[in-house]
């Protein structure tokens, strides 16, 4: 999976999540991260350590995240619809129906209000017209096709016009001499890199052999790496046995 670790995308003054109280003097470490995917980078607005969180000897870290929810409807589903009071009225079998459902469901002290609830309930049960929700017509179909189809290439020509704007921007700031050297080579590298900057392909670690000799092909860097840790998962050191002995029992609970 392609991650990126967020907290190296932001400048902030503090990257330190735990302090070691092993060392003299005291030293920071950066030993926890947020790594999210690559598509999901330009999500992220903000990643930095914060004193909030649970009392722990770890700094927690707040990222900011923009997300978006895009609701879809299914263009094919169906509605209650409207009711078909012609087919009511000219089909006898359904005509019939209608009746019954009123007889079955009219109270006898029935109010004007449930008295129409009534009647629109039976048409309903009986035959109704299905509606298709976001129906049009299909020349008006047509044209938001074509009217989308515009957009689409109006954003993307504003987004390379802002792409080449922005670069032509730090150009001018490094010609016009307007920065210090570090600001000037910092643009320069945004150029080059555009919105990627520092994260490029890390050089992979050249192994030496018995000899000190560095390899020169992946095989031997292979065999080197073999030999290497080979040696040092399967070391052996010498030790008493009895020197357990001396160790003072220490009082136990159970």
């Amino acid at each position: 999976m392609d991650l990126r670790v967020m907290t190296t995308y932001f400048n902030h003054k503090n990257y330190t999540t735990h302090t070691s109280n092993f060392t003299s003097p005291q030293t920071p470490l950066t030993l926890d991260w947020i790594s999210i995917s690559s598509n999901g980078v330009k999500k992220v607005k903000d990643c930095k350590v914060c004193k909030l969180g649970i009392p722990s000897d770890h700094s927690a870290i707040l990222i900011t995240l923009c997300l978006t929810s895009i609701k879809h409807k299914d263009p094919t589903e169906l509605s209650l619809g409207a009711i078909d009071w012609d087919t009511i009225c000219q089909n006898e079998d359904k005509r019939t129906s209608f009746n019954n459902f009123i007889k079955e469901n009219m109270p006898h002290n029935t109010s004007y209000s449930e008295f129409n609830q009534t009647i629109m309930a039976a048409g309903y049960a009986t035959a109704t017209i299905p509606k298709i929700r976001n129906s049009s017509d299909p020349l008006e179909v047509e044209s938001l096709k074509v009217t989308h189809k515009l957009a689409c290439k109006e954003t993307k020509d504003r987004t390379e016009l802002a792409k080449k704007s922005w670069a032509i921007k730090l150009g001018n700031e490094v010609n016009d001499l307007n920065v210090t050297p570090k600001q000037a080579w910092q643009a320069a590298y945004e150029i080059r890199d555009r919105v990627k900057g520092h994260h490029t392909t890390p050089a992979p670690k050249i192994f030496k052999d018995m000899d000190g000799k560095l390899a020169t092909t992946k095989k031997e860097n292979i065999n080197n790496v073999e030999t290497h840790f080979t040696k040092v998962f399967n070391s052996t050191r010498p030790f008493d046995p009895e020197a357990i002995e001396t160790i003072p029992q220490r009082e136990t609970m159970k």
